[in-house]
């Protein structure tokens, strides 16, 4: 070996997780990341914040999607849709983000085709909405107890699938 290198202070990359797939699912914001025109390297024309999102529940528990939130004029619906899903009051005036990181919500994802090569999709959050009581009452039970939902007699591996009536 003719090189030296330290990894003190470094962060493990993490990938080759699961990736959301279409459908709607139960969410945490466990990472968000602000780019600015101008700072850190950044080239874009506008203010861009990427929110790493991590499923909470449901059968992809543990797979996570990246959601690059393009903060345009026109892209401002979306901003209060995320405030409004993640539970967040939405300020008057000017204002600056306020962080969703460690809150929840439901992320609708979708499939795309690719941009460069449209034989090819990807799964993109399309919106968002809000956890219901119920939702959220279930979710944290889940994570109390380290629990995952069973499913319902009737439908696949309850007590009673095997009565014919």
């Amino acid at each position: 070996m003719g090189f030296k290198m330290s990894l003190d202070d470094v962060e493990p990359w993490k990938g080759g997780g699961l990736i959301l797939r279409t459908g709607t699912h139960p969410v945490r914001c466990v990472d968000e990341e602000i780019k600015e025109p101008g700072k850190d390297g950044y080239e874009g024309d506008h203010p861009v914040v990427i929110l790493t999102l991590e499923a909470i529940g449901g059968e992809e528990k543990g797979g996570e999607i990246r959601d690059w939130v393009h903060i345009t004029a026109e892209a401002l619906g979306r901003v209060a849709q995320i405030y409004e899903a993640f539970g967040v009051a939405i300020p008057s005036g000017e204002f600056e983000w306020i962080s969703v990181k460690g809150k929840q919500a439901k992320a609708v994802v979708r499939e795309k085709p690719g941009r460069k090569d449209p034989s090819k999709t990807f799964s993109e959050v399309a919106s968002y909405v809000a956890l219901g009581e119920a939702d959220a009452a279930v979710t944290g039970l889940e994570e109390a107890f380290d629990a995952t939902p069973v499913a319902e007699p009737g439908k696949g591996g309850g007590k009673d699938d095997d009565i014919p009536f």
